[in-house]
C-alpha cells in the first residue's frame, strides 16, 4: 500500500488526531504555567498586605488569676507553695462590628477589616472558690486581671477595660511564647473581690485584621454576635452559627456555645500564655472572596482537552459526512484558538468580573473559530454546527465552574452524556472503510 493511501486510512487520521490533541498540550502547560505565576504573585501582595495591616485574629475573653497557698506534705517536712487559679467568666457576651474594606497592591485586592470588638460578662467566684478545700487560703486582695491579645500591632486604639463599672488600668507584657501576642495585665484593688459578688466587666477592643476573625470558648456560656459588610463568609470551626443571614454586601451571624471544660491549668505561673489559648479548638468566619479567579481559571484549564478533542471531534465528523479535506495545519489553528482562551479568560478576569471576563472570552473564541470554520468547511450549517458546539461546551463549562459544590457531579454527567451522543451519532459508521473526501478548497 502507498503513503498516500495509508494516510487516507480512517485509523491512521484518528490516530493523527489525537497527535495533534497532545501536541496542543504543550502551550496548554505554558498557559498553566502562567496562571500558576499570577496565582503566586496574588498571594504575594496579599502577603504584603496583610503583614502592613494584619494578619488573621484570635479572640478569646480576659482571666482572672487569684494566688493560693497550697500544703505539701505533712509533718515537720511540711512547706507551702503558692499556686494560682485561673479563671475565667461564668458567662460572657462578644459583639463584634466589622467593617470591610478592599486594599489594591497593583492589580490585586485583597480584603482587610477593622473590628470595633465589645466583650461584657461577669465572674462568679463564689461558684468556684466553694470547689476548693480552703477557701480562706485564696488572696482575693492579690487578684490580678489578664487580657491576652493574638497580634499586638492589630490594636488601633487602646485597650478599654473595666470591673464592676470602674475603669482599670492595663499594662502590656510582650508574651515569650509567641512572636506577635501581648499580654495586659491589671491588679485589682484590694477591696475589688468579694467571694459572694457577681463581678462584672465590659472590654473593648479596636482591632485590624484580615483573612478571619477566630474565637475559642472562653467562658460557660458564651454567645457572640457579628455583623459585617461582607457578602461571602465562611464559617468554620467547631461551633457554627445557631443563625446567620446573608444579604447582598452585608451578614450576621450569632452563635451560643455553651462550655463547662474551661479552666485552663497551670497552676504553677502567674502569668498566663497566649499558647494555652492557641491551642485549643477554634471557630469564627473567614471572609471568602466570592470569585476565587486562579482557581477558576486553573479549573477550568482542566477541561483544554475535552474542549480541543470535541472540536477536532466535530472537524472529523464533518470531513467524514461532508466530504471535505481539511490539513493538519487547519486543525493546529483552530485548537491554539481554544488555548488562547484561556489566556484571554485569565487576562480579562484580573481587571474585571469573572463571570463577563467568561462571557467575552468564550464568545471571542466562539466567533473566532465559527467564522474560521465557515471558510475551511464550505458550508454555513457545517460552520453552525461548530458554532453550537462550541457554545454549549463553554456554557457548560461555565455552570460546572460556578457550581462549586456539584461540580464533579455535573462534570462527570456532562461527559457520560457527551460519550453517549457520540456513540450514539456513529452507531452506523464501518470504520474501516475509508471517507471519501473532496479535495476542492
Amino acid at each position: 500500500m502507498k503513503l498516500g493511501e495509508i494516510k487516507n486510512l480512517t485509523t491512521f487520521r484518528i490516530l493523527f488526531t489525537g497527535f495533534l490533541v497532545l501536541l496542543l498540550l504543550v502551550p496548554m502547560g505554558m498557559i498553566e504555567s502562567v496562571i500558576t505565576e499570577r496565582g503566586h504573585l496574588y498571594r504575594q501582595a496579599n502577603e504584603e498586605i496583610t503583614a502592613s495591616w494584619g494578619s488573621g485574629l484570635l479572640l478569646t475573653g480576659p482571666v482572672l488569676s487569684l494566688p493560693y497557698v497550697e500544703t505539701v506534705g505533712g509533718g515537720i517536712g511540711r512547706s507551702y507553695e503558692t499556686r494560682y487559679k485561673h479563671l475565667r467568666p461564668g458567662a460572657m457576651v462578644i459583639n463584634a462590628s466589622i467593617d470591610i474594606e478592599v486594599r489594591h497592591r497593583g492589580i490585586y485586592k485583597v480584603p482587610v477589616y477593622s473590628a470595633d470588638v465589645l466583650m461584657h460578662g461577669r465572674f462568679m467566684l463564689a461558684e468556684v472558690l466553694a470547689t476548693a478545700e480552703d477557701t480562706a487560703l485564696f488572696a482575693l486582695e492579690q487578684g490580678l486581671v489578664q487580657i491576652p491579645v493574638s497580634n499586638g500591632r492589630a490594636l488601633k486604639e487602646p485597650v478599654q477595660f473595666s470591673w464592676d463599672g470602674a475603669e482599670v488600668a492595663l499594662r502590656a507584657h510582650r508574651d515569650g511564647s509567641a512572636e506577635e501576642a501581648v499580654i495586659f495585665n491589671a491588679e485589682l484593688p484590694a477591696a475589688s473581690l468579694d467571694r459572694d459578688t457577681v463581678h462584672t466587666f465590659e472590654l473593648r477592643l479596636m482591632l485590624a485584621g484580615s483573612s478571619e476573625l477566630a474565637f475559642v470558648s472562653s467562658s460557660q456560656a458564651m454567645a457572640i454576635n457579628i455583623d459585617a459588610n461582607w457578602a461571602a463568609p465562611g464559617f468554620f470551626g467547631v461551633h457554627l452559627p445557631a443563625s446567620y443571614t446573608i444579604g447582598d454586601d452585608v451578614f450576621t451571624a450569632a452563635w451560643e456555645v455553651n462550655d463547662f471544660f474551661t479552666d485552663p491549668g497551670h497552676a504553677d505561673s502567674e502569668c498566663i500564655a497566649f499558647h494555652w489559648i492557641a491551642g485549643q479548638p477554634r471557630f469564627g468566619v473567614r471572609l471568602v472572596q466570592s470569585v476565587d479567579t486562579y482557581q477558576l481559571v486553573t479549573r477550568a484549564a482542566k477541561y483544554a482537552v475535552l474542549f480541543i478533542g470535541l472540536t477536532f471531534l466535530v472537524y472529523f465528523f464533518t470531513e467524514w459526512f461532508g466530504k471535505v479535506a481539511l490539513h493538519p495545519v487547519q486543525y493546529l489553528f483552530v485548537g491554539m484558538a481554544n488555548c488562547i482562551f484561556y489566556l484571554l479568560l485569565l487576562s480579562l478576569a484580573e481587571h474585571i468580573r469573572f463571570g463577563m471576563a467568561y462571557l467575552i472570552s468564550a464568545s471571542a473564541a466562539t466567533v473566532l473559530i465559527s467564522l474560521y470554520s465557515l471558510s475551511i468547511l464550505k458550508g454555513r450549517a457545517r460552520a453552525a454546527l461548530v458554532w453550537v458546539t462550541l457554545a454549549g461546551l463553554y456554557a457548560y463549562l461555565y455552570v460546572t465552574l460556578q457550581s462549586e459544590d456539584y461540580a464533579l457531579l455535573i462534570g462527570s454527567i456532562g461527559l457520560f452524556v457527551i460519550l453517549g451522543l457520540i456513540m450514539y451519532t456513529t452507531r452506523n459508521i464501518d470504520w474501516r472503510r475509508t471517507p471519501e473526501v473532496n479535495s476542492e478548497g
